[in-house]
């Protein structure tokens, strides 16, 4: 018989010894910038983070198109890591390791995928406007296209806009396509000050009350009480 060949005991690496190595690889990233490395005490916001839609992968492309200080220190650090060591590694010590903390990147990721979704929400309506009032303007060349005809006809002033009560609200846009801040700033009024708002309003549009002689008040009172005096004399005589 042919001898066995030998076969190498190679040790299997365990998950637990995967985790400790990306920990001591991380912590010595930190530790070369003069910084301490101790995540042990970050909230957990892994869970959180997981309910949006998309999960964390959903929470990362939206921290990679934010312009966030922050978000930035974060990608960099997280993106700079192997594929391996992310695997094993939590949001909570990546995030201990960039300098932001766990609950900081909660924020960041929140306003990142706020900012996300707002931009891809504008860019799918934009893209597709022009499909929609095509398809809108043909709708409103048929017998039931009564809404898309009324929409067309308002759009171009055709039919003018119902009478009474309307709210107008300006926005003014940038070219950066952000919304200006309004320069007013919003007071507000306790009860007192609302009432008497009200009442110097409806003041100013009453009319004016006719001109009238002055009543003498002491004349008026003596003769009720000498007519009152009289009638009850009358009844018990």
């Amino acid at each position: 018989m042919r001898p066995r060949k030998a076969i190498p005991n190679r040790r299997k690496e365990s998950a637990s010894t995967y985790r400790n190595d990306a920990l001591t690889r991380l912590k010595q990233r930190v530790e070369a910038e003069e910084r301490t490395f101790d995540p042990s005490n970050e909230p957990v916001i892994t869970p959180l983070l997981k309910q949006s839609e998309g999960g964390i992968a959903h929470i990362l492309t939206a921290l990679r198109a934010h312009d966030n200080e922050d978000a930035r220190k974060f990608i960099t650090l997280h993106d700079s890591l192997s594929a391996k060591d992310r695997l094993y590694l939590t949001l909570e010590e990546i995030a201990h390791a960039a300098g932001i903390g766990s609950l900081r990147l909660a924020e960041v990721a929140t306003s990142a995928v706020i900012v996300n979704g707002q931009m891809a929400t504008s860019i799918r309506i934009w893209s597709s406007a022009d499909k929609i009032v095509k398809k809108s303007i043909k709708m409103a060349m048929t017998t039931r296209g009564v809404a898309d005809r009324e929409w067309a006809l308002k759009h171009i002033n055709y039919i003018p806009l119902p009478k009474g009560a309307q709210i107008n609200i300006p926005i003014q846009v940038n070219q950066n396509g952000k919304a200006m801040e309004s320069q007013r700033e919003t007071v507000y009024l306790d009860t007192g000050e609302r009432l008497r708002a009200i009442h110097e309003a409806v003041e100013q549009r009453r009319l004016p009350s006719p001109a009238a002689e002055a009543m003498v008040m002491g004349d008026e009172v003596e003769h009720i009480q000498n007519d009152t005096s009289d009638i009850l004399n009358a009844e018990y005589e």
